[in-house]
């Protein structure tokens, strides 16, 4: 410091400017002025009122011969600044003197840079990782929230294992009376992530999320004529018992529910209503050929005497109570799948088995995006599926993977369906999803409600 004046320091040391030997006075160290100043060499600076925004903008002071004298100005300035403008101290994170001095010389310029970038930017999980290696940071920096989401948790898993108890699902030790069904679980060991695919229960997006895990490039997705389901097993191939339970320790599970009728309904719409899916276009001739005019109407419908070209919801609903309870007592699990139902509609405490899988999340369609990003983040896949924090956006997907609906959303059209059951078949169905009903929480009263009078 020369005549109480600060210089900016450049690459090639104090005193120079884009490598010129031009001295550029910047600010004087005993007033807080700004200033703008003109280089012949190089563009032009302007450090603000004060040796703390000098600093900040990359400009530094030039150590007289004497040290004391440094530091004695640089503490009068910096006490006389603070005084007088207050709010530079919320400006820059506070950094200790030795962050710009360092034994006889000003420390390099982009050390300071790249600490004070640290220093803002940084931030740190609770459990201690870097929290951009996080996928969402919904919960980041809200203790609370992420308290609320466990304890909502632990609810849900105590729900599913009193249910499991009172129904008979477990002997008096705990020990589940069945095997898990790991024929329908994914196992990524890469990413400690175990799922048990739900379909018509988000299935379509987790795949698409499980096949970005398994290394799929998005392009790639997008003009692949497989199916996702073909592609994901590729990458995850069906796991045995042995190995799900290996896998299960150390890693996250989960599953995803909805309301087990409405999950009934939306299968019906999207593969039996209208012959859409080819796949299913036999199974729905089967319904006819069983049930068209065999089935009573509900009091106040009628069916027109034209054959519809496919089966009505009552037609498909009295299909599945009869292939119920025609696959009473057949063992479930492995190849053959749930005895008695398409997996698009088996019963979820059969289909995933939660009485022999303790999930760690039960996640439900009803607070999907809350209890997705719960997942993204506990288990750190944020940054393998390409999410922004706070981002749920699907909207770039190729349209096989939304699967979205064709028509009016399922909870929104229930009663005009379900108004043309009557009262029995309702009885029947609950029957069957009784247990779906109780361990994960839902209400079949407003069914009931809905038959015509």
């Amino acid at each position: 410091m020369e005549g109480g004046r600060a210089y900016m320091m450049g690459p090639a040391g104090p005193n120079i400017v884009g490598g010129g030997d031009i001295r550029v006075p910047l600010i004087k160290a005993d007033r807080c002025l700004k200033r703008t100043v003109s280089v012949k060499k190089g563009p032009k600076w302007c450090c603000g009122g004060s040796v703390v925004r000098a600093l900040r903008l990359r400009c530094c002071v030039v150590p007289p011969p004497r040290h004391r004298l440094l530091a004695l100005v640089l503490l009068a300035t910096g006490a006389y600044c603070v005084l007088v403008h207050p709010q530079l101290l919320h400006q820059t994170p506070p950094l200790p003197l030795a962050a710009f001095v360092h034994g006889n010389r000003t420390r390099n310029l982009a050390a300071v840079r790249d600490n004070l970038s640290s220093a803002s930017n940084h931030r740190v999980s609770d459990d201690g990782s870097d929290i951009r290696h996080h996928a969402l940071s919904l919960f980041a920096g809200a203790a609370g929230q992420r308290g609320e989401m466990e304890e909502e948790m632990a609810r849900r898993r105590a729900r599913v294992w009193q249910v499991c108890r009172s129904s008979g699902l477990v002997s008096d030790d705990g020990t589940s009376k069945v095997e898990p069904n790991a024929w329908e679980f994914f196992v990524d060991e890469h990413h400690h992530l175990v799922w048990c695919n739900i379909f018509k229960a988000a299935s379509s997006s987790w795949m698409y999320n499980f096949n970005l895990l398994g290394g799929y490039k998005e392009q790639y997705l997008r003009r692949s004529r497989k199916s996702p389901l073909a592609l994901a097993r590729e990458r995850f191939p069906r796991p045995s018992v042995e190995q799900l339970k290996a896998a299960l320790p150390h890693s996250l599970s989960f599953l995803i529910v909805r309301d087990p009728f409405e999950r009934l309904l939306s299968a019906y719409r999207n593969k039996i209503e209208g012959f859409r899916h080819k796949f299913y276009r036999k199974m729905a001739r089967e319904m006819i050929s069983k049930f068209r005019f065999k089935t009573s109407p509900a009091p106040g419908t009628h069916r027109s005497l034209n054959n519809e070209k496919s089966p009505t919801f009552s037609e498909f609903a009295s299909w599945v109570i009869e292939s119920a309870n025609n696959a009473k007592g057949v063992k479930d699990g492995g190849y053959s799948g749930i005895p008695g139902f398409d997996e698009h509609w088996a019963p979820y405490y059969r289909f995933c088995t939660p009485c022999a899988v303790n999930f760690s999340v039960v996640a439900k369609m009803e607070t999907l995006a809350r209890d997705e990003a719960y997942i993204i983040e506990k288990s750190g896949i944020g940054g393998a599926l390409g999410r922004k924090a706070g981002a749920l956006d699907m909207s770039n997907r190729p349209r096989e993977a939304v699967n979205a609906a064709i028509g009016a959303r399922t909870e929104d059209v229930l009663p005009r369906y379900f108004q043309t059951l009557n009262k029995e078949q309702i009885d029947s169905l609950y029957d069957i999803y009784k247990i779906d009903f109780l361990m994960f929480g839902y209400d079949v009263s407003k069914y009931y409600n809905m038959l015509p009078s």
